[in-house]
């Protein structure tokens, strides 16, 4: 069975412009994402899939295999789908190309649940996201290729096609199988904000452990959460 992590990417972020390429310890963040993804065990490729007017400056940027499919941008169903049939994948894994601190063991996860027989064609498993719990930045989704063949075919509705997760989520037939992390803890990248504060994690955990997770993170931010509450500075 063939699994291959299908990154979604593009320049034209309307919140915060061209995060794609913001660098993270001089290293564009997509890029850290892509590397992170190689490091899961259970996993034969790993691309970038981005829309056609994208794929050069991303191509010039990064050391990735980038693939830009002939479809409208914001369908990510079609992409998707488009990618992995040209693949010819078993399963894919949609990592979001706003999540630079993703754990390798987490698509892990979820690429044994499915090997297992956890996975179904209406049966989404992520470890993504926890929209009851408002955290994201973790994992991925794990969707069958006859699953994104049948969601292609019938999903019409634009904003399930450019949010497919949404689309199972809103029939009540996700599976959230990833850890359970502290109530609102985000590692996303939408805003100017959200950037400076992964790349304060990225310039603290980066350079002792370029193979730093979640557990690093929490640490250093409970932390400095600690040592804001008693007033000191940081590295006293």
């Amino acid at each position: 069975m063939k699994t291959v992590v299908i990154i979604q990417q593009r320049m034209g972020s309307t919140r915060l412009p061209g995060k794609a390429l913001l660098p993270l310890c001089g290293i564009p963040m997509t890029q850290h994402i892509v590397d992170r993804a190689k490091r899961a065990k259970l996993v034969d490729e790993v691309v970038v899939a981005c829309p056609f007017k994208d794929a050069k400056i991303l191509g010039e940027a990064l050391n990735a295999v980038i693939i830009a499919p002939d479809v409208p941008e914001n369908d990510l169903i079609g992409r998707y789908y488009t990618v992995a049939k040209g693949m010819e994948a078993d399963f894919v894994v949609r990592v979001s190309g706003d999540n630079p601190c993703i754990e390798p063991a987490e698509i892990d996860f979820l690429v044994a649940a499915a090997n297992g027989g956890a996975c179904g064609k209406f049966l989404l498993l992520m470890n993504s996201e926890n929209f009851r719990k408002q955290h994201d930045g973790f994992g991925g989704e794990l969707y069958m290729i006859a699953m994104l063949e049948w969601m292609n075919k019938t999903i019409e509705e634009p904003k399930y096609r450019e949010h497919p997760h949404k689309f199972w989520i809103q029939l009540q037939t996700d599976v959230y199988c990833g850890k359970e992390y502290p109530e609102d803890f985000r590692l996303d990248v939408n805003t100017q904000a959200d950037y400076e504060k992964i790349r304060d994690i990225y310039e603290h955990c980066y350079p002792q452990n370029h193979e730093f997770g979640i557990k690093e993170i929490l640490e250093y931010l409970n932390g400095k959460n600690d040592l804001e509450k008693r007033n000191l500075p940081a590295g006293k």
